[in-house]
């Protein structure tokens, strides 16, 4: 009986303090088993995409590669700069992809690979970074 009523005290004094101060911090306050409100927007982390252009050995390679692209396409890839990310490709070794962007939207990283396309290049693709 007196555990009850402890629990029932604590019910009503303690815990409406409690959701108050987490309340006024912003926190979420979600109880086990229920669901967040479906109007919550939910925190994600931004993707940003890339145009992928080539693939090279090096990343001395990847970049001579880039130069060659800004000089074959000057008017699409002025005012871009070169991302080159390695990539473990097991038992063909270590590559370096060189690739364009970030850019925040998808359309605008397939956008300039089309782009690239129309001018003559023969393959490009669109990534998440």
């Amino acid at each position: 009986m007196a555990r009850t009523a402890l629990r029932r005290l604590v019910a009503l004094t303690v815990l409406p303090v409690a959701l108050a101060y987490a309340h006024a911090a912003g926190a979420a306050i979600i109880f086990p088993g229920a669901k967040p409100p479906a109007t919550e927007e939910r925190k994600t982390i931004p993707t940003a995409y890339v145009v992928q252009v080539a693939a090279r050995k090096s990343r001395a390679d990847a970049l001579q590669a880039f130069t060659d692209l800004q000089q074959r396409y000057p008017d699409i890839l002025s005012g871009h700069r070169p991302l080159v990310q390695p990539a473990d490709l097991g038992d063909k070794g270590i590559w370096h992809r060189l690739q364009i962007g970030p850019f925040q939207a998808k359309a605008a990283a397939f956008e300039l690979c089309q782009r690239l396309k129309a001018a003559g290049l023969r393959g490009c693709w669109v990534r998440t970074r």
